[in-house]
């Protein structure tokens, strides 16, 4: 009887264990969502510690250090997530990220291609791309990849300000003009209006020249 006991608690306590690391990384993910990234570390490094959902948890962990501008906590942990499961689009995603907002571009691109060819119906990933493509002067293919996110994605506020900085970048400030105001139609932000006052700027100085 005193062993059935004795099973029973420890049963019981691993039980509150696995849950108590799942509510972790629920919590992590609700405050990781918010933005509160700091407080998403916290409960993403219990996670963590339990040994409870590993490659994703050291994948998010990163990114919140990525966000709030801790370059190498955050290549440790996207590394060590890569390294539990190196097949999985999300941490490919993720460097591809890391690496475009550190000025990595060429590794960006690289894992950006990686990342789509295992993931090919993320339409978000071709407007990122076409950022990374623009950024390497790499226009035409920008473009085309800018299209056909606004294709599948054609509410997406960002895919029309991305394509927009690419236009912008060309030079054809009328087109660029065009894709930041439809972006600001549909979502308010600060680049959408910095990038198209510039555009108004270099439009107004080709007339004048």
């Amino acid at each position: 009887m005193t062993k059935k006991i004795l099973f029973s608690l420890v049963f019981l306590l691993c039980n509150l264990l696995l849950l108590k690391a799942q509510q972790s990384f629920k919590l992590a993910d609700k405050e990781f969502d918010k933005g509160n990234y700091e407080k998403a570390i916290l409960y993403y490094t219990e996670s963590i510690n339990k040994k409870e959902e590993l490659s994703t948890a050291y994948n998010y962990r990163g990114l919140s250090y990525l966000y709030l501008e801790k370059v190498q906590e955050a290549k440790a942990d996207l590394e060590s997530s890569f390294k539990l499961n190196p097949s999985d689009d999300k941490i490919h995603t993720s460097f591809a990220r890391f690496y475009a907002s550190t000025g990595q571009f060429p590794k960006a691109l690289e894992f950006y291609n990686s990342s789509i060819e295992k993931k090919s119906n993320n339409y978000k990933l071709y407007n990122e791309r076409a950022g990374i493509k623009a950024a390497m002067e790499m226009y035409n293919e920008a473009i085309a990849d800018a299209d056909f996110s606004i294709k599948h994605l054609p509410n997406d506020y960002s895919a029309y300000l991305n394509r927009g900085y690419v236009y912008l970048r060309m030079g054809n400030y009328e087109k660029a003009i065009n894709d930041l105001s439809a972006s600001l139609k549909i979502k308010a932000s600060h680049k959408g209006f910095g990038n198209r006052g510039t555009a108004y700027a270099l439009s107004k100085n080709m007339i004048w020249q």
